[in-house]
């Protein structure tokens, strides 16, 4: 039960909308945010046209519609909140239903993840780079825009794509900081394939809280294998019918997240006389 999803007020807004959307979730719980001992930290979504998010929205709201409060994908992995009191075999048919769903709706499925030692051991080495890198979250939201546009590369797609970036999340305000940024500068915003963006909450739309399953499973997946995760992560990518694209963000690649990061000075924002293609010029 999500209510009124997002993607219907998107569409009064853009009646004319047949594009494409990348919805962008994440697993960041306080001590994978705040603290050294987490394990994994990840930020993960999907790629959907119009048709794929009409679907998605519809099956949702028909396979949970019966719930007493949004879907939490953990709370029904682990027998948790309003799935206490459901058996394994209920619970597991609503996880299959709605990673069967996913799977025929959704493009591209993209998935970034940071440890979070890693992460704080590289800033304690270089704390130059922590302006340029941000936090978690947004190391891992700018790790997916250069993925998304490296499929539109390789797709031949060049039209812009509409990001949805869940909020709520500790590190937020840096990412939006990091993304508006990107919007401002015309280099960036080409190579990312940077349409139209927004923060708004997981549960006001099954497109982020398919980004949450996704985040969730993976996150699961590579931790804590088990037939169930990977029985659903089976069904989710259908086949492989549509590419998964995983990004570990190791130290090396933190480390040329935060060269580009720096060259292009997203660490401020741009002046309002900035000429065209400022900061290079």
């Amino acid at each position: 039960m999500i209510g009124r999803d997002f993607y219907l007020a998107w569409k009064a807004t853009f009646p004319r909308f047949d594009g494409l959307v990348v919805a962008l979730g994440g697993y960041f719980d306080d001590a994978g945010t705040h603290g050294a001992t987490a394990e994994l930290a990840a930020v993960a979504g999907f790629l959907f046209d119009d048709d794929g998010l009409s679907r998605l929205t519809a099956g949702w709201a028909a396979l949970s519609g019966d719930l007493v409060a949004p879907f939490k994908t953990r709370e029904c992995l682990l027998g948790w909140g309003q799935f206490a009191t459901w058996d394994d075999t209920k619970r597991d048919a609503l996880l299959r239903g709605l990673a069967r769903l996913i799977g025929e709706t959704r493009g591209p499925a993209f998935f970034s993840c940071v440890e979070p030692p890693a992460f704080n051991a590289y800033i304690a080495a270089n704390p130059k780079a922590e302006k340029y890198l941000g936090n978690q979250f947004a190391l891992c939201v700018m790790s997916c825009l250069t993925t998304v546009g490296q499929w539109a590369d390789k797709a031949g797609h060049a039209d812009g794509v509409d990001f949805w970036f869940e909020n709520g999340t500790a590190g937020e305000k840096t990412a939006r900081d990091f993304v508006f940024r990107v919007e401002k500068n015309p280099t960036l915003r080409n190579r990312f394939r940077l349409g139209r963006h927004t923060f708004i909450p997981k549960n006001d739309t099954a497109a982020l809280l398919a980004a949450d399953f996704l985040a969730t499973g993976m996150r699961r997946h590579i931790l804590k294998t088990d037939q169930q995760i990977t029985d659903l992560m089976k069904i989710m990518h259908a086949g492989g019918k549509q590419p998964l694209y995983v990004t570990p963000l190791d130290p090396s690649r933190i480390g040329i997240h935060g060269m580009v990061n720096a060259v292009y000075r997203l660490d401020r924002d741009p002046p309002d006389d900035a000429p065209p293609g400022w900061p290079l010029t």
